[in-house]
């Protein structure tokens, strides 16, 4: 999870709108050139703040010009039932947003004009807002009404929450591993002891258990466009990657070097243990159950068929601690299926839009 306002909500807005506002430009800052940019919408962070933890309340400034104060109105009109509806418990890639509400409803000004004369200065966003028709009703026929092709615009503030849950987030502060026969059955939760015919792989390195997905795809773009249409997966495998530490433990050894636990048994008299390494190793397919603990989150993973796919070098030195590192990939069962998920999570709660 991200920190608290490390999420760009100028640039996640803008990118929003502009797929929703069909020939509108939506940017940050005006351009220079405005009168030949319309209808333009922008987007401007202005303040806010946050609980410190995983709210993130900005405050943002939302100005719509166009050529005319009803083109403008309407404009905003748009946008604003945007902003209540859809983006209200909408989510993008980096950003989930939640309340949405209106501090300021949307009026209309008039745009700084350099044909205006000056005492038509441009209004700040504090002082009274009026077209230049109801400004000249007002101050009487002493200027001329500017023409069609003035800049008018209409600004709305807004305030977005964007909604975090610290407890749906997984931390790996401990876990552990087991691996068994083929064909034995997954413990029924990832808080349930698993027995034999279950053995424990012992400790694990600090660098804990590494989920891995590696996949290809193969994109088809049609004839007069830049972009796919369609994309097929043609590779999905999952691995498991961990380092064993207890090099010792028979359980550790017979996976590692693909010998049944049995044929390390010490002898009886001298106590010592005799193994060979075989120039042309048989497949070794095991199943594997890995558990991830956080607090009262547990995560349990169930491999009915894996295997051993990888070994990294043992290194034997003083000052590091020697350890199997061992990549474990999942091969699918009689159902197709690679891995089993078994979970205690919290439950998520319901979107109210707040």
């Amino acid at each position: 999870m991200g920190v608290v306002g490390s999420v760009d909500v100028e640039l996640e807005l803008i990118g929003w709108l502009q797929v929703r506002l069909d020939g509108v430009v939506v940017r940050d800052e005006l351009d220079n050139n405005l009168l030949t940019e319309l209808p333009t919408v922008q987007v401007e962070v202005v303040g806010g703040d946050d609980d410190g933890f995983r709210l993130d309340r900005p405050l943002v400034d939302i100005n719509t010009y166009a050529a005319t104060r009803a083109a403008a109105i309407a404009l905003a009109a748009q946008v604003h039932g945007l902003i209540l509806t859809e983006l209200r418990g909408s989510a993008t890639a980096t950003a989930v947003f939640g309340r949405t509400g209106t501090v300021s409803r949307p009026a209309a000004r008039p745009y700084e004009n350099t044909a205006l004369p000056a005492e038509w200065a441009r209004p700040t966003r504090s002082t009274v807002i009026r077209s230049p028709d109801r400004e000249k009703a007002r101050a009487g026929p002493s200027h001329p009404t500017p023409s069609a092709g003035g800049v008018f615009a209409c600004l709305e503030t807004l305030m977005v929450n964007i909604t975090r849950a610290a407890d749906l987030t997984v931390i790996g502060a401990n876990g552990g591993g087991w691996v068994a026969n083929l064909g034995t059955s997954a413990p029924d939760s990832p808080l349930t002891q698993p027995v034999s015919p279950w053995e424990p792989l012992g400790a694990i390195s600090d660098d804990g258990l590494t989920y891995g997905f590696d996949e290809d795809s193969q994109e088809f773009t049609p004839w007069g466009l830049t972009s796919p249409f369609r994309t097929q997966i043609t590779k999905s495998v999952r691995t498991f990657k961990v380092t064993l530490w207890e090099t010792a433990r028979t359980t550790v050894q017979s996976v590692m070097y693909r010998i049944p636990a049995g044929d390390l048994e010490p002898d009886s008299g001298s106590g010592i243990t005799s193994f060979a390494e075989t120039a042309s190793p048989t497949p070794d397919r095991r199943c594997w159950w890995f558990v991830v603990l956080d607090g009262s989150t547990a995560r349990g993973f169930y491999v009915p068929q894996g295997e051993i796919s990888d070994r990294s070098d043992v290194t034997f030195k003083q000052d590091e601690m020697s350890g199997y590192e061992i990549t474990v990939t999942s091969y699918p069962d009689e159902a197709g299926n690679t891995v089993y998920h078994t979970d205690k999570v919290p439950a998520t709660p319901a979107y109210s839009g707040s």
